[in-house]
């Protein structure tokens, strides 16, 4: 058996054959070190490896740091890795969601409000057809990752220049179904404290799927679209009724604008406004 670790490469000779029990084929060092079959790197160097993957913004830069602390390896190599620790991640994550999670400070006071901020955006990532000199599949793909903040409000907290601090804050990321991308926020929001907070408030972009999260997940909390959206909600609807800065309108456009613009106004702060309404 061959292993490449921080040291270099280490060979060994294991014993291999047919488990008298259950007539299961292995070699029972890999079974006791909890190495896969065909696996050639040493748990101590995935670890390694794993890090610095985490910590650099490619699969090649994270290769080139590598070399510098004398292990050489390619991005082909690590791409595999990560899809296999981050596999494993995954099975382990979901025997977790199975069980409610324990607060970390039970005996903390309610939190005055609790904020969930949820988002999707596009990332890059590899396709089926990468690294192939002739294929008709995707080389690259596009896919919607959701990020989902949560942080208590309990008493306000200021830095020494005065700028407000938020503690406790936690992030997640999920590619996937939104509704288990609520279970999951929900699950990672529960340790600290969500359950008990007196009233809770879901800020999103306006897309369709938060508000449908927020009503499958927190049905009752407070929603809000968030300032950037609404100001650009606001931007598009004065240009619609007044037209482009720069240009002055008619004295009858100028007063049915006015008009126009109060009565969309007055719907965007009506707290009977429909749920759900945005970009």
């Amino acid at each position: 058996m061959q292993m490449q670790t921080e040291a270099g490469v280490v060979k060994l000779e294991v014993p291999y054959g047919q488990d008298a029990t259950d007539r299961h084929w292995g070699c029972p060092i890999r079974e006791h070190w909890g190495l896969t079959i065909h696996q050639q790197l040493s748990l101590a160097l995935e670890e390694k490896l794993a890090f610095t993957i985490t910590a650099t913004s490619s699969y090649e830069e994270a290769a080139a740091l590598a070399q510098k602390w004398g292990v050489v390896v390619t991005d082909s190599t690590l791409h595999p890795l990560t899809r296999r620790l981050g596999s494993r991640s995954e099975a382990q994550r979901k025997e977790q969601l199975k069980t409610p999670p324990q607060e970390t400070e039970p005996k903390r006071a309610p939190a005055k409000l609790g904020v969930l901020m949820l988002d999707g955006w596009q990332v890059r990532q590899r396709g089926p057809g990468w690294g192939r000199r002739k294929t008709k599949e995707n080389r690259v793909e596009w896919h919607e990752w959701k990020t989902g903040v949560y942080y208590p409000i309990e008493k306000p907290i200021r830095s020494e220049g005065g700028r407000g601090v938020i503690e406790g804050k936690l992030v997640i990321g999920w590619q996937g179904d939104p509704v288990e991308f609520g279970r999951r926020l929900h699950w990672e929001a529960l340790p600290g404290g969500m359950g008990r907070a007196k009233a809770r408030l879901v800020v999103g972009d306006g897309a369709a799927w938060i508000w449908n999260v927020a009503q499958d997940r927190w049905k009752g909390a407070v929603e809000m679209l968030d300032f950037y959206h609404a100001s650009e909600h606001l931007w598009g609807l004065g240009r619609a009724l007044h037209g482009e800065v720069g240009r002055t309108p008619s004295p009858s456009t100028a007063a049915r604008g006015r008009k126009e613009s109060a009565r969309h106004l007055e719907k965007l702060k009506s707290p009977q406004r429909r749920r759900g309404q945005g970009g």
